[in-house]
């Protein structure tokens, strides 16, 4: 599923340092500066916060923000899951790690995080769109959609929501549907980096590529750090023949989170490409094992098969992508004896 993060920071909660008045202050000057878009300082003050107080899970918290926002996301990682370590009822801190390992395609583990907090979150829009992000994720449809209707339900004008019910749509091959959100989503805002990911993502189904590129390049120069547009990118500069552009999207996302499963499948394109169809067929297989969900897995390790000679197992993966709504295995799929 490809969508930006949206992360919950805490205002200053001077009661959460347990009476450390100099942590306190250092967590006020780190949110200050957040806010103030000074991730270099609010990092430094949220560090010294936590270093005058080892047990300030705010701190941690607020810390992973910073990381996730400048794509240090190990460290985010790490600083969700000790604030989360240190407080078991820090609903925030679990929401933000719930939406961080469901951006690494640990979807087990944020569906597990998203029900131990939902009756404390059951009136929160933004809530029930990760939860249902995350069921898509999946390839959980049905509860997918739900949980994104709750969240429109408690908030039209949701657009995040209104995005991932899109992107639904079009994973369905519901596209007039798909875009019908979408246009209600740009009515909101017709600058949200989002919506133009989610516009790529339906024209690259339809292989219009170099639509779908121009659409990427809006919402990467919105958030430039933001592993999905560099994924989604890398994608179909790659299937549109443009190896040195694709090249340069996958090395951006590797250097952000080398283990994300989406960067997996574009090296393993890269492999294919150069020709190396045992090296493709080692990324291709280990996604496929972990992370089935990932867009165009099959048609990759079908077309892979084929250029290996194998076209029994070609076929049968063109036909696993085909039922799983993939446009592009589905031509190969029907050409399958």
């Amino acid at each position: 599923m490809k969508k930006l993060l949206i992360i919950v920071l805490l205002a200053p909660l001077f009661w959460a340092c347990k009476g450390n008045k100099e942590s306190a202050e250092f967590f006020k000057r780190g949110n200050f500066h957040f806010k103030k878009n000074e991730l270099e300082k609010a990092e430094h003050f949220f560090s010294e916060a936590i270093k005058k107080n080892p047990d300030f899970a705010d701190a941690y918290n607020n810390r992973g923000v910073v990381y996730l926002k400048v794509g240090r996301t190990d460290e985010a990682l790490n600083d969700f899951e000790k604030a989360v370590s240190l407080d078991d009822s820090f609903v925030d801190a679990k929401l933000n790690l719930g939406r961080l390992y469901s951006e690494m395609g640990k979807t087990t583990e944020a569906e597990n995080l998203f029900k131990s907090i939902e009756k404390k979150l059951e009136k929160s829009s933004e809530f029930y769109n990760s939860y249902g992000q995350n069921f898509v994720r999946q390839n959980h449809f049905p509860e997918g959609e739900q949980m994104l209707t709750k969240s429109l339900v408690l908030n039209p004008k949701n657009i995040e929501a209104l995005a991932n019910i899109s992107y639904l749509k079009t994973v369905t091959n519901q596209s007039a549907e798909a875009r019908g959100y979408l246009a209600k989503a740009q009515a909101l805002n017709n600058e949200n980096p989002v919506v133009f990911n989610n516009l790529a993502i339906l024209d690259g189904k339809d292989r219009n590529f170099d639509s779908a590129i121009k659409n990427l390049l809006l919402a990467e120069n919105k958030e430039v750090n933001n592993i999905i547009y560099s994924n989604n990118l890398a994608l179909f500069y790659f299937e549109s023949d443009r190896y040195f552009l694709g090249k340069e999207k996958l090395e951006k996302a590797l250097k952000i989170d080398d283990k994300n499963p989406y960067v997996l499948r574009n090296q393993g394109i890269q492999a294919f490409m150069d020709k190396d169809f045992v090296k493709a067929m080692e990324f291709f297989s280990k996604v496929e094992a972990s992370n089935p969900e990932v867009d165009y897995i099959y048609y990759y390790i079908g077309k892979t098969l084929l250029a290996m000679g194998k076209s029994k197992e070609a076929c049968e993966n063109f036909k696993i992508g085909s039922k799983l709504n993939d446009s592009w295995s589905k031509k190969f799929a029907d050409n399958c004896r």
